[in-house]
């Protein structure tokens, strides 16, 4: 009885093993999904603010190296984005990773296509977000960090058609192995510092931070030189409860992003580095 009990089980399970795998769908790796990247034109959709739309088409013409790319107009946005043929690049306004009114302009690329369509290697989906600047701001100083933003995107794109990084999973953390290898101190702006005692902690750590005001670092970015580190906050101007604070720490010669952050402001004075970050930082940067 046993033993009729078992073939049966055995034949019941071959019979539904069709089913389960019809019912389940086919599932892509991220990987899998961009390795059409370098085939596929990239649309830029301008953003039709012309400060902001002659820094876009000069930062891509000189820094885009990943695939083919036509500039597009606002109103050709949605049109390209339904369709798979097409990758997009475009500002993101307003909208932060939660789909939250967030204050601040992301830099996004997404794959064209029909987001619903899940189980489909054509389906649409979201790549990566870069935070870009404060809304109130655009045209301003993350001008400067423009190139070097477009660069660690692309540097994203290409570890996740190879899935040799752990920024597949996003770009939050560090990179240990850069940061333990420095030995460059990195540009602090004042202005980029929360108030309880960021400055303080800084000062603990003086072979790892210099700071100065943030328009004196935004030169030292534009210049390029190989010798330091640069950061870079990108927070509301007048941000609410629940506003996201992004930190990041960039070498202004390759842009390599060293460190990148992301937390809640709370309560006034938490945007900007953290003391507990400028320790973590300090500890490592040595």
């Amino acid at each position: 009885d046993r033993m009729k009990l078992r073939r049966s089980l055995a034949v019941l399970a071959l019979c539904l093993i069709p089913m389960l795998c019809f019912g389940q769908g086919k599932l892509y790796t991220k990987s899998r999904r961009l390795s059409d990247f370098p085939a596929h034109t990239t649309k830029v959709v301008l953003s039709g603010n012309p400060d902001i739309d002659a820094e876009v088409r000069k930062a891509v013409q000189a820094r885009w190296r990943l695939s083919p790319y036509e500039f597009c107009s606002p109103g050709e946005y949605e049109a390209v984005s339904s369709n798979p043929s097409y990758y997009i690049l475009h500002l993101n306004l307003g909208a932060d990773r939660r789909s939250r009114e967030s204050g601040l302009a992301y830099m996004t690329l997404s794959k064209g296509g029909n987001r619903k369509d899940k189980q489909s290697l054509d389906a649409g989906f979201d790549v990566i977000s870069v935070p870009f600047a404060p809304l109130q701001h655009l045209g301003g100083r993350e001008c400067i960090y423009l190139p070097a933003l477009l660069n660690i995107l692309q540097n994203y794109v290409e570890d996740a058609q190879t899935s040799n990084s752990k920024s597949v999973m996003g770009l939050l953390g560090d990179n240990i192995g850069l940061l333990e290898k420095n030995g460059k101190p990195i540009l602090l702006a004042r202005e980029e510092l929360s108030a309880d005692n960021s400055a303080g902690t800084a000062a603990k750590f003086p072979k790892a931070f210099r700071v100065m005001p943030a328009a004196e670092v935004d030169s030292v970015f534009a210049a390029a030189p190989d010798s330091l580190l640069v950061s870079y906050v990108v927070v509301p101007d007048n941000p609410q409860f629940g506003a996201l604070s992004y930190q990041m720490v960039i070498d202004p010669s390759t842009h390599d992003l060293f460190y990148y952050t992301c937390h809640t402001y709370v309560m006034e004075g938490q945007k900007g580095f953290w003391p507990s970050e400028l320790r973590y930082l300090g500890r490592k940067n040595r």
